[in-house]
């Protein structure tokens, strides 16, 4: 009898354990993925968020780790949603934020509206996923080497232009301004905005 019930327990735990693996895979692409928004969102220019919507496909990259990360809640019924002051007060700037978006949409620019929401739902979505996916200090510290490690790459890149390729570039310009404009698909009318 205690042998029927082991070889039972047995096939139990063979089961769930295809659950768990399921689950950990997907924690692990939800990461993976999270990880590659953040750099991604780092060399995204910053200029053209809110009037371009650069950042929505990044937005929306984070809505599909939270569906993946949700399916990895339902293989696994050990894995827990941690939730403290950090997610409500993040949820409550979201809430708002989407509140004033909405509201905004017939009285003011309704596009930039949108972007600006996108951009903060990308924020608190960023915040939120990580918060629940990074779970050991190994982990922390990739991301946070990672993340150095492109803080590093493009404080250099800013050096590189500030001291070199800007003042090459100003200089060019100077020895012929109407050559360098159509060369950049400027337009070099003396009244263009972008001349």
């Amino acid at each position: 009898m205690s042998h029927k019930r082991r070889e039972e327990r047995r096939l139990r735990q063979a089961s769930g354990d295809g659950q768990v693996r399921w689950s950990a895979m997907l924690r692990a692409v939800v990461l993976s993925g999270g990880a590659a928004l953040l750099v991604l969102a780092a060399l995204v220019p910053s200029e053209s968020a809110i009037s371009g919507g650069t950042y929505a496909p990044l937005a929306a990259g984070w809505c599909l780790l939270l569906i993946l990360w949700a399916g990895s809640l339902g293989c696994d019924e050990r894995m827990t949603i941690r939730i403290g002051w950090t997610e409500v007060v993040g949820v409550a700037l979201v809430g708002w934020h989407s509140l004033a978006a909405l509201m905004s949409l017939g009285q003011t620019n309704g596009r930039q509206a949108l972007n600006a929401h996108w951009l903060i739902l990308g924020y608190g979505l960023t915040a939120f996923l990580l918060r629940q996916t990074v779970r050991t200090a190994r982990e922390a510290r990739c991301l946070v080497v990672g993340m150095v490690w492109l803080a590093t790459l493009l404080a250099g890149l800013g050096l590189y232009q500030y001291f070199v390729s800007s003042p090459a570039r100003r200089l060019e310009f100077e020895r012929n301004p109407e050559k360098y404009l159509t060369s950049n698909q400027i337009n070099s009318e003396a009244e263009s905005p972008e001349a």
